[in-house]
């Protein structure tokens, strides 16, 4: 999501915000003026190719339009995170060239341009020049290319200034050249035709397999007319590539490359992917080590503990394990990882969740003197049936129960929600935190309350 800001319109008008072109179709947003003149507006950027883009805004009362340049850069995303040989992978990317074919590989390495290090040089001879031929086609030995290295011209000059990089070939001839670095395929277009008997040649890096360093999955697949692609691959045997962490390299025949990290190692898998604070996930694991054991602060999100069902529990003699978990409150909803490690820093696995709620809880009234009575409901507490819920005022607003006052125990359903009754306490007149918590299961929600009494002035008073 990116935020366009401008000046110089009329305060109040309407501003409509397309991308590339503006037709109804492209229309991603729209907002007013500020009495200044100024204004922003916010746009999602779409699936699309890589490349130079922009974003139009309209002045809908004068129709006048401006427009600022954005660059899409390619994505790569591979789920799970982590896998066993044999297992499948699903890589999907986006903001790659439009309908190109795509290679992606694993590698151990990246150097300082993201690209796979472990590629090999080679030298060809590609054709020979009759003096008057000017155009060359064909297809190299070695392929797929490393993007960027693809070097071709005349022997004459040797090859260090025959660099094709999108669509320009610096050659002691000039001219003109491309490349695909997926397939090998490339065409020469000399201004001057080489001399009769005078040799093309290229120099170029490539990748193939080579065990624990680089192994590739597939040339086969195409991106769409947005430059988006999804596809499944396996993951290798430890012939091929061992246990570790990887790269999952993507590029395409233009260059256009993206990686995203994967483990060859243990696995776990969720019963869902996705609930509100207080959500049971019963998690399966696979290659972990036999014997270990998955204890209480040995699975967190977001660096909180989640509690664990009956833990310790013991990973079984085929590295297999299934527990419980409860998902803790934390900071936002949103997207997180939760990761499981074994007992004594062992191996470690790890698993996209969405909280789509927080804890929370709601009092009626919010206000009240001493003896009054105060309604609460709580609302994504643990979905345990009869899980307890400690409620307590904060008197000295140090966030702990030692200091406060207990106002009610409540029990929970299996939906995560409690709901009763509490009588205020005599504190002096204040706002203060009603705290709901959870300790075992690292949940808590917080609601102000003020206890004092509470006077209406009518003026006038008929």
């Amino acid at each position: 999501v990116v935020k366009v800001e401008g000046q110089g319109v009329t305060a109040g008008v309407t501003l409509e915000a397309y991308w590339d072109y503006v037709l109804a179709d492209n229309k991603k947003n729209e907002t007013t003026a500020e009495p200044s003149g100024e204004f922003e507006i916010w746009v999602t950027v779409p699936e699309d190719i890589a490349g130079d883009h922009y974003i139009w805004v309209k002045d809908t009362s004068t129709g006048l339009t401006a427009s600022v340049r954005i660059v899409i850069v390619p994505k790569v995303s591979v789920s799970p995170s982590s896998g066993l040989a044999g297992d499948d992978i699903t890589v999907k990317g986006y903001g790659f060239g439009k309908s190109k074919d795509v290679v992606i590989l694993l590698t151990d390495e990246l150097d300082d341009g993201d690209r796979a290090l472990d590629s090999k040089q080679y030298t060809e001879e590609l054709a020979t020049g009759d003096g008057t031929t000017k155009t060359f086609k064909g297809t190299l030995t070695k392929k797929p290319i490393k993007p960027g290295t693809f070097l071709a011209g005349t022997e004459a000059e040797g090859f260090s200034e025959g660099e094709v990089i999108d669509g320009i070939l610096e050659s002691n001839k000039g001219g003109t050249g491309k490349i695909n670095y997926v397939t090998g395929e490339y065409e020469l277009n000399f201004a001057e035709a080489p001399d009769e008997d005078e040799t093309i040649g290229s120099q170029y890096e490539y990748y193939e397999n080579d065990p624990d360093d680089i192994y590739i999955f597939t040339t086969a697949v195409d991106s769409n007319s947005v430059g988006s692609f999804t596809t499944t691959v396996e993951v290798p045997g430890i012939d091929d590539m061992h246990t570790g962490d990887y790269y999952v390299y993507v590029f395409d025949a233009a260059g256009n490359d993206a990686s995203d990290e994967f483990t060859i190692g243990p696995v776990i898998t969720l019963s869902v992917d996705e609930g509100p604070v207080g959500t049971v996930v019963e998690i399966r694991g696979r290659g972990f080590t036999a014997g270990q054991t998955i204890d209480d602060g040995e699975i967190t999100i977001d660096n909180t503990a989640c509690y664990i069902e009956d833990a310790p529990v013991e990973i079984d003699e085929d590295g297999e394990f299934k527990l419980e978990i409860v998902i803790p409150q934390v900071d936002e909803t949103g997207d997180y990882e939760i990761t499981v490690n074994e007992d004594e820093g062992g191996d470690e696995a790890s698993a996209d969740f969405t909280v789509t709620g927080l804890a929370t809880i709601k009092l009626e009234p919010e206000h009240g003197a001493p003896g009054d009575t105060v309604t609460i409901h709580g609302y994504n507490f643990t979905q345990i049936k009869n899980t307890e819920v400690v409620v307590f005022i904060d008197e000295d607003g140090d966030g702990e129960e030692d200091d406060g006052e207990r106002v009610g125990t409540y029990k929970t359903d299996e939906n995560g929600e409690f709901s009763g009754t509490f009588t205020v306490p005599a504190f002096a007149t204040e706002t203060y935190d009603v705290i709901a918590v959870q300790e075992d299961y690292s949940i808590d929600a917080s609601d102000s309350f003020r206890i004092g009494l509470m006077y209406v002035i009518l003026s006038p008073t008929e």
